[in-house]
């Protein structure tokens, strides 16, 4: 009988311990995500790279939950918030006007898992999210474009762009 309730004491003491194991686990990965609302230049196509850590970044405000991203006319953000992981929550875009501040919701339509097309002048394609990293730098990449034609497009041309351009786009975010 005395077995039988210290069987009873070590599946209660397992059964307590996963469950604290899921509730911690499930924590840090709440902590870990985020919604993430980039603002982009009105007109701008190309690579757009955020990269996090920087020394002289500027700061990145927050707007409810999610993390607002102003990328400059380059596309290339420097931000001294900490990297982040690409566990993204929920992601918004939109347009900003440099001359009067103005800002449009964009429509993003991902190639790889949509077959739409753009049907207003408020709809990109994002082709790509990639992590890169260079002589200590962490950052997020990805392009934005309207032309379906565009070499873009192809992720193996994106990868291909971002390595030929890699030496450059870093000399600008030092």
């Amino acid at each position: 009988m005395q077995e039988s309730v210290s069987n009873k004491n070590i599946i209660k003491a397992a059964y307590f311990m996963i469950m604290v194991g899921l509730i911690i686990f499930s924590s840090c990965t709440y902590w870990d995500t985020s919604s993430f609302r980039y603002l982009i230049p009105e007109g701008y196509e190309g690579m757009i790279v955020i990269s996090w850590d920087q020394e002289n970044g500027v700061a990145i405000h927050k707007d409810g939950d999610y993390e607002v991203y102003r990328i400059p006319p380059n596309g290339l953000l420097r931000t001294n918030v900490r990297a982040r992981s690409l566990n993204i929550i929920e992601e918004q875009f939109y347009s900003y006007s440099q001359a009067t501040g103005k800002q449009v919701r964009l429509k993003i339509i991902d190639p790889s898992i949509s077959k739409d097309t753009i049907e207003s002048k408020n709809e990109f394609y994002k082709v790509g999210l990639l992590s890169g990293g260079h002589e200590g730098l962490n950052n997020m990449i990805f392009f934005i474009t309207r032309d379906k034609n565009s070499k873009f497009m192809d992720e193996t041309y994106c990868r291909h762009y971002y390595s030929k351009h890699e030496d450059e786009l870093y000399q600008n975010l030092k």
